[in-house]
């Protein structure tokens, strides 16, 4: 037992707040769900009761690092408590050495000129939402027709981000802070804080500016420019709200194909010289 509120067993670490919500820190690849994330160190999960709602979605707070043609995300993460009073601080730091790779046959593609053309396939399918069922439909007939899969796979080259997290259970709030160390600020490298739960369950985007939009009208990768944005949870009664930051891009989006793709979230992408980012979560009930 850590705190009266907080409980540890295995390789998972639990903090119950207010209205059967808890939030959930799951050691990487200790829970085999079927998804291609599986290996990577998510964030905080939702759960409410015994059910956990992250399915595909990397969780709260998770920094992932995006190149011209390639994304890296986390494999682990050491994770560090401290409880003041009723207020619980962790501190993880990501080791992100992770990338997607395609699997034909049974074989990993290493070629660099085919993950350039992926990415500017993939794309297409964030930058044009007329485009996006025709993309899906191509890619996953494309995908059935060759026996292509997706896996993460480890690299030779790690980074370390360090990403502190505070828990204040009365109010069921999350902040977290990032520090983007010694990453290069240049055009084609950007910080992606990602914030994100299962989009089964949070099938439901609503804003400040009066916007409801519902599966596949939240879109994959769009822009926001709101106020404040939240994913509804509407079965379980929960959701989950962030802020927008002047000087930093946010964005919205929902994915959901059976086995390979099954999230909701918000990101942020975090200038890389602007030192310490901060921002909260929201956790409220609906």
């Amino acid at each position: 037992m850590i705190t009266t509120n907080a409980a540890k067993a295995g390789d998972q670490l639990e903090f119950k707040l207010d209205n059967g919500i808890s939030l959930l820190w799951r050691k990487a690849g200790s829970v085999l769900s079927g998804y291609p994330v599986d290996r990577m160190q998510k964030g905080w999960l939702l759960a409410a009761g015994n059910k956990v709602l992250d399915e595909e979605g990397t969780g709260f707070g998770v920094p992932i690092i995006k190149f011209k043609h390639e994304t890296v995300l986390p494999g682990d993460a050491l994770l560090k408590i401290v409880d003041q009073n009723d207020i619980h601080k962790l501190t993880a730091t990501f080791i992100l050495n992770l990338v997607k790779r395609k699997i034909i046959k049974g074989k990993p593609v290493k070629n660099k000129l085919f993950y350039r053309l992926n990415e500017s396939f993939a794309s297409v399918h964030r930058n044009v939402p007329e485009l996006r069922r025709i993309h899906s439909w191509l890619s996953h007939g494309l995908s059935n027709l060759g026996d292509i899969k997706s896996r993460l796979e480890m690299i030779d080259t790690s980074f370390m981000i360090n990403v502190t997290y505070t828990i204040h259970p009365g109010n069921n709030l999350l902040h977290v802070s990032v520090d983007p160390g010694t990453l290069t600020n240049t055009r084609d490298t950007k910080l992606m804080m990602t914030n994100e739960q299962g989009a089964s369950y949070f099938n439901t985007y609503k804003d400040s500016d009066g916007v409801t939009l519902i599966n596949e009208r939240i879109g994959t990768w769009n822009p926001i420019f709101t106020e404040q944005a939240s994913f509804i949870d509407s079965r379980n009664g929960i959701s989950f709200a962030l802020k927008n930051i002047p000087g930093v891009s946010m964005y919205r989006g929902r994915e959901s194909e059976t086995r390979q793709l099954a999230w909701s979230g918000i990101a942020y992408e975090v200038p890389l010289n602007c030192g310490n980012f901060e921002y909260d979560i929201t956790l409220g009930s609906v």
